[in-house]
């Protein structure tokens, strides 16, 4: 800690801490919940009437949902933070592994700027319909960034509500961050476009088990 008390920079660790209180203490809508697990590295600055919070290490949540995010839910949701910083919201990732997620699209996640520099994976998760497509269920996904520039590669099998497989393995185009990495919010984009029926394509009775896009 700084001799005048406006700095900090320390080893933090929390171990299944309640999010719902803190965001009804910070004057945000408790709209979804977690328990909190963190084990890195703190950093506090406090600049005039400004005060900056960066974080980095390695994060769980568990327990994560709530009703108010479209009926979000997961067992567990792994992330080693390279940086999150508060309250400029600016958060790059190395990676993000959900188990046992549960939701439909559009999904609002806690983390609507989150980039990864990684790999974004999903285990064991379930697309409910929202209406704009089909129920994926038994849900594995992968999206990690591709040797192609501005394309990450997406691999994805998953059960639809006929008991036919869905399987999936193409280079998804975007638009890198200035910082680099994966935006989060492509993944979720990715999976809408998987679980829209194909129109022009056979009943699904006669779908092949696998699209591959080059």
């Amino acid at each position: 800690m700084a001799r005048d008390l406006r700095a900090l920079d320390a080893v933090a660790r929390l171990h299944r801490v309640a999010v719902a209180p803190w965001r009804t203490l910070a004057g945000a809508p408790a709209d979804w919940d977690a328990r909190v697990s963190f084990d890195g590295r703190l950093d506090v600055a406090a600049r005039g009437d400004q005060t900056a919070v960066t974080l980095a290490g390695q994060a769980v949540l568990a327990d994560v949902g709530g009703p108010g995010r479209g009926g979000f839910r997961a067992d567990r949701i792994a992330l080693g933070i390279r940086r999150l910083q508060w309250p400029t919201a600016d958060t790059i990732v190395d990676t993000v592994v959900m188990t046992r997620p549960a939701f439909a699209l559009p999904a609002a996640l806690p983390w609507p700027h989150l980039v990864v520099t990684g790999g974004v994976s999903i285990v064991d998760g379930e697309l409910r319909d929202a209406g704009a497509g089909r129920a994926l269920h038994g849900m594995e996904a992968s999206l990690v960034p591709a040797e192609v520039v501005g394309g990450a590669r997406l691999r994805l099998s998953a059960s639809t509500d006929g008991g036919h497989r869905l399987g999936v393995d193409r280079i998804v185009p975007y638009d890198a961050p200035v910082q680099g990495g994966v935006p989060f919010g492509l993944l979720l984009g990715a999976l809408q476009d998987a679980a829209r029926p194909d129109e022009s394509s056979a009943p699904p009775s006669a779908m092949p088990a696998t699209v591959l896009t080059p």
